[in-house]
């Protein structure tokens, strides 16, 4: 089911034209490349409970990132507030720190191999 939609507009009172969203497309599927769409189209994969979002075409391949979270690779992680809890797994820093200003680090075996771990003095 590819799907190629145009740019809704609508008139209105601040600009002559307005644009509209997109509804989003309701599927029993995940989008593939070649299901085109306009930047910025939410996917809703109903069998699997994703939702993607159509984030840019390049070379007429459509690059849909799936905004439901998980595992992947990043630069930089914010908590605020809120808490990191890993229930099964581990969490590897290859290279760099781990740092607590107020709260703790608390682990069965906690290693340092290239970088530090750190937490405020009133912690330990």
């Amino acid at each position: 089911m590819s799907t190629r939609s145009r740019f809704n507009s609508a008139y209105g009172f601040s600009q002559a034209l307005l644009g509209v969203p997109q509804y989003p497309v309701i599927s029993k599927r995940a989008p593939l490349p070649n299901d085109h769409a306009e930047i910025g189209t939410f996917w809703v994969d109903t069998v699997a409970n994703q939702v993607y979002v159509l984030s840019s075409i390049t070379a007429n391949v459509s690059n849909w990132i799936d905004v439901a979270g998980g595992a992947g690779n990043y630069n930089a992680v914010d908590i605020n507030p809120g808490d990191l809890t890993v229930d099964i797994g581990n969490i590897d820093v290859l290279a760099g720190n781990i740092t607590a200003g107020i709260g703790d680090i608390t682990g069965a075996t906690l290693t340092a191999t290239i970088g530090d771990i750190t937490a405020d003095p009133t912690d330990m």
